[in-house]
């Protein structure tokens, strides 16, 4: 009997409707399982399914992104989870890594170079 992989479960941070939509779209339509928010408050309240990889928006209406980031790694059921944190701020690469952030990436960008940042963050290749 064959057994079949999961979808690679992708939570997007952004408040941004109209860029959450797209991603959500885009991430779908290349075979995720995508859940998305549009704020942080819930994962800094555990209100939130665990994914496998988070994108996370830098500037977030209710709180700082890299407190998110940072929250995530410094919890034992969350450290292991890659964070891509993306901002159309390129002064906040430095700040992203050193929240523990495994990849940056400078709003705008090409689904492209996301879809190649969520495969390098991942410990194994799953697609």
């Amino acid at each position: 009997m064959a057994t079949t992989k999961r979808p690679l479960k992708i939570l997007v941070v952004e408040d941004d409707p109209d860029i959450l939509n797209a991603l959500n779209i885009a991430l779908g339509s290349v075979g995720f399982d995508v859940d998305v928010l549009l704020n942080g408050k819930c994962i800094l309240e555990n209100r939130f399914t665990v994914p496998d990889i988070v994108i996370l928006d830098k500037r977030l209406p209710d709180v700082d992104g890299l407190e998110i980031c940072e929250y995530l790694k410094s919890k034992p059921n969350y450290e292991a989870i890659p964070v891509i944190m993306i901002s159309a701020s390129p002064k906040m690469k430095e700040k992203a890594m050193e929240s523990g952030a495994a990849v940056f990436i400078e709003k705008p960008f090409a689904m492209q170079q996301l879809v190649n940042a969520i495969r390098q963050s991942l410990p194994e290749p799953v697609f």
